[in-house]
């Protein structure tokens, strides 16, 4: 199953400072991720600090389970504001 996941980056608790110092290991986490196809595509949101991704996952908690690896969720520094799931048009 696909889902569509829409991010917020918590600017209220943390600082741009503290979030840039896990970018490059963010970074890695998330080409590791497309390599096993989990994350399909990925955007940078243009309307706040955020990103949307195309994920390929059997349930939520897959998905949830996967972003879980990544450095900017593990320290609860990205919000999830959506997480859709997708059925074939």
């Amino acid at each position: 199953m696909e889902y569509l996941l829409v991010t917020r980056r918590d600017r209220t608790k943390f600082r741009d400072e503290e979030a840039e110092k896990l970018f490059a290991a963010e970074a890695l986490g998330v080409e590791e991720l497309r390599k096993k196809g989990f994350i399909r595509g990925i955007w940078s949101r243009a309307d706040v600090t955020g990103a949307c991704l195309l994920i390929a996952a059997q349930d939520e908690a897959a998905v949830r389970s996967g972003l879980a690896t990544l450095p900017l969720f593990q320290q609860k520094m990205v919000q999830i504001e959506a997480l859709i799931p997708l059925s074939p048009y």
